[in-house]
């Protein structure tokens, strides 16, 4: 398999990337426990049911990456590193 060439005497990388949207069930339980830690705090454990191929790699991924950017009322980080 051949590369692209890139027009300096080499060859360019074609990556894909995919935009990735999530289910209802998904968006609604992340929406839920990030509502839920702005009010209450870090520190509290939650509990996500997923049946099998339902998401459940996507749905963690989602919510982390909104908890990480969580802040309270006074601006502070709930979760700092």
């Amino acid at each position: 398999m051949r590369r692209p060439i890139d027009g300096h005497g080499g060859s360019r990388r074609i990556t894909k990337e995919a935009l990735i949207f999530p289910r209802y069930h998904q968006l609604d339980a992340v929406r839920k426990i990030v509502a839920a830690a702005r009010q209450e705090g870090a520190g509290r454990n939650y509990l996500i049911q997923h049946s099998a191929g339902s998401g459940k790699t996507n749905s963690i991924s989602w919510l982390s990456h909104r908890l990480a950017s969580l802040h309270d009322a006074g601006d502070k980080k709930l979760f700092a590193a």
